[in-house]
């Protein structure tokens, strides 16, 4: 049998070159279920505390892999000789001394509002409430508008991950994109019962905002969208909604890490071709608590890639 080179990255990143590789019946005998159970409880597991992007817990996880890569015979191809590749993270988030209050109350932030895209914003002005999007056939140029997540259309697929976030970032883009085009000076988005429900997850994402590397251009935000809990409708609909807010921008680097490993295949016609296969290792680390527990455990998202694309490694007969 011809074989071509493997090498896997992991952040994880699983690359194949040239290869013409398989998994034999005795090599595929040595990936065992008891063994893919063990590895993914180790990296989804409280002590890695959720592995987030450029924290110590995401370092601890890459050494982790890194070793598990060595034990599997696969060769670093990292800097210097070793698994590793670092790169800084440009990460940009809302600052946490940002404000926003309606009617001369505070609200807290990512607890009862959320804004939904880092921005530099300050707005101080009346509000004008939508009963629904039909209500955009009226002038609102200028103005800051609130109103009621509606249903996303179509609807996300029944039984698809994370499906409470895909109709929350479905509906939000939809109306925005409408309410953008009329002129509107902000968009208010209060929560429905099915973002209520999702809103754990979906206000995480807001408040971690975004993760770039060097050469990603940061998207320009002319329009500010602010998510609000549901129990806020009745001070926003009733005519006399007030507002101002303060939403400051920060902008800081810190450095995450890529593990990369390699196997050699042995046909000299595909030594200059490669397959990557990729995956990662860090996940959405410590957030708000679900039933009393805050680590975000990522087993799913993605341990189980990574522990999969090990257990290819070691199974791969070259």
């Amino acid at each position: 049998m011809r074989k071509r080179l493997n090498i896997i990255l992991f952040n994880l990143f699983f690359i194949c070159f040239n290869i013409k590789a398989q998994i034999s019946p005795p090599a595929l005998s040595s990936i065992k279920t008891a063994d893919l159970n063990r590895d993914i409880f180790d990296l989804a597991g409280d002590a890695f505390r959720g592995r987030r992007a450029g924290s110590l817990d995401e370092m601890r996880a890459a050494v982790w892999v890194a070793q598990k890569a060595q034990e599997a015979g696969l060769k670093p191809a990292g800097d210097d000789g070793t698994y590793f590749q670092f790169f800084n993270i440009n990460r940009t988030r809302i600052a946490g001394n940002s404000s926003f209050t309606l009617n001369n109350k505070s609200l807290n932030l990512w607890k009862e509002v959320w804004p939904t895209q880092p921005t530099n914003s300050q707005l101080d002005a009346d509000v004008k409430w939508l009963s629904s999007m039909a209500d955009t056939v009226q002038d609102l140029k200028n103005k800051i508008v609130a109103l009621k997540i509606e249903a996303p259309k179509p609807l996300p697929a029944s039984g698809m991950s994370l499906w409470g976030y895909r109709y929350t970032a479905s509906a939000m883009r939809q109306q925005s994109q409408v309410l953008q085009r009329k002129g509107v000076k902000a968009i208010i988005f209060v929560a429905d019962k099915t973002v209520r429900k999702a809103i754990a997850f979906v206000g995480h994402n807001f408040e971690e905002g975004l993760y770039l590397i060097d050469g990603m251009d940061k998207p320009k935000v002319k329009t500010p969208s602010i998510l609000v809990s549901d129990e806020f409708e009745s001070q926003l609909s009733n005519g006399n909604a007030h507002i101002n807010l303060d939403f400051k921008e920060e902008n800081f680097e810190y450095p995450s890490v890529n593990v990369i490993a390699k196997a050699f295949g042995t046909d000299p016609q595909l030594k200059n071709e490669f397959v990557l296969f990729s995956g990662h290792h860090d996940h959405d680390g410590v957030g708000p608590a679900i039933n009393g527990d805050s680590i975000w455990n990522g087993a799913d998202d993605n341990a189980s890639v990574t522990v999969a694309m090990l257990a290819i490694g070691k199974g791969m007969d070259f």
